[in-house]
Formats: structure tokens, sequence, C-alpha cells
């Protein structure tokens, strides 16, 4: 026999009103639920609704730039992934890119020569007497790299604040923003090893995506967008430095803490 319809809800104790708990959301339960007809049911919603939403979201994040964000501002969220789990999702893909060399982390441009960080540290570790060991200072800067890029969302979001925030007064509105720009850049990151010399024209890719997305959420003229679309161009230029500037400050500590072992 199922449960009565005015039962107490198990989590937060209010009284029933329907099948869900209108205080929580808790679902009332029912001796159907217990059922092998109902266990399959549910997963086959499950599965389908997961992926379905999976799909629509990475979908309208490529296809529509800027229209997860303003859903989500406008609080539609239901139908797509949290601006989170895209962005998270964007990170794991990245992550593996760098890990199996499909992003190349370690090239810094300086004037027309590609200096590699790897360079960099040898330098370091020439400096700091630890020549020996500078496989090590390798394997520190890229461990505190593969920490930092990942605030980059901070970055972009606080540039986006600077220039909108009469519009959108709310740091977090602009995060929301970040995350969903970043989780884009995170997941074209692998065609830099698909497209070979080619890569240069990722930033620009980047650009054009900053510019539709900014177009959607803000309005304005050509020109206008043009230039916020370059303004946040820089701001992800400046986001990535910070991560090189973080990762090589966390080597050299490393590399004079350890000066003397």
């Amino acid at each position: 026999m199922s449960e009565s319809p005015s039962a107490s809800c198990p989590s937060c104790g209010t009284v029933f009103m329907g099948t869900y708990c209108h205080d929580c959301g808790e679902k009332q339960v029912h001796e159907h639920d217990w059922t092998w007809s109902h266990f399959f049911h549910h997963l086959v919603h499950e599965i389908v609704h997961v992926d379905a939403k999976i799909f629509q979201t990475f979908w309208l994040l490529f296809r529509r730039p800027g229209f997860l964000t303003a859903e989500y501002w406008a609080g539609r969220r239901v139908p797509f992934l949290s601006p989170l789990r895209v962005y998270l999702i964007g990170a794991a893909v990245h992550f593996v890119a760098v890990h199996y060399g499909l992003f190349r982390t370690n090239v810094i441009q300086v004037g027309r020569r590609e200096s590699s960080s790897n360079e960099i540290m040898d330098a370091v570790a020439a400096i700091a007497g630890i020549a020996n060991r500078a496989e090590e200072l390798h394997r520190h800067f890229e461990a505190v790299y593969k920490f930092t890029v990942y605030l980059g969302p901070l970055v972009l979001a606080a540039a986006a604040w600077m220039w909108f925030r009469r519009a959108r007064p709310y740091f977090i509105q602009h995060l929301i923003f970040a995350t969903h720009i970043y989780a884009f850049w995170f997941l074209v990151t692998p065609l830099n090893s698909v497209v070979g010399r080619a890569r240069v024209l990722l930033p620009f890719v980047t650009a054009v995506y900053l510019f539709f997305a900014t177009r959607r959420l803000y309005g304005g003229s050509l020109w206008t967008n043009i230039g916020r679309a370059v303004f946040l161009r820089v701001a992800l230029i400046i986001a990535e430095m910070a991560a090189i500037g973080g990762a090589i400050a966390g080597a050299l500590f490393w590399a004079f803490s350890n000066r003397a072992h």
C-alpha cells in the first residue's frame, strides 16, 4: 500500500501537498518506486534526459555565443547544464589536452622568436645554482601552471565587470559569462595540435566568438562590439600571461628555497 498523500517530507518535515514537497522539493515515496518497471523507466529517463541536456548545452555553446549566459541571467536554467558543469567539462578536456601534448602551454612569444618555458626554467635553475635539478624545476612550473590557468575566469570576469558594470552591476553575473567563454576556449584548445601552424587562427576564432557573445548580451553597433571583443581578448591574454607568470613565480620560489639543498 502506498504511503498517505498527507505524509510528512522525510527531509524537512513539511506536510506533502502533492507528489513533491513544496518546501525542499523532495519526492514522496510510494511502493511503486521499488518496482522493476519504475526502476527501468527512471533509468532510461535519466540517461536520455542527461545526454540530451549535455548535447543541447554544448551545441548552443558553440552555435550561439552568449546564449547560455543570457538564458542563465534570465532565470531559464533547467534545460541546460549549469555554467559550473560546463566549465568543469571544458577544463577536463583542456587538462587532458595539456597532459598529452595537444596544447602547447610552454611556448611564450617574445618578439619574433618563440621561447620555450623550459628554456626559461633552465636559466632560472642556472641562476639558482641548481642546474642539476632543472628537470624538477620544469615539473614545478607545470604543476603550478595547471592550477593557475584555471583561475583565468576571475580575470576575464573582472575585465567584463569593468566594461559592463552599469548594465550588470553584480560580479557573479560576469563570472557566469566568463565560465562560458573559458569553456569554449578550453574545448577548442586541442585544435592547436590538429591544425598545426594554423594555430595562429585560434586567437582570432576566440575574438570572433567574443564579438558575437557580447553583441547577443549587450547589443550595440558593429564597432562597439569589435572594441568589446578586442578588450576581452586582451583580458584573456593577460589571464594566460598571469597563469604563466604565477607558474614561473612558483618555480622560482621552489628554486631559491631549495638552493642550499
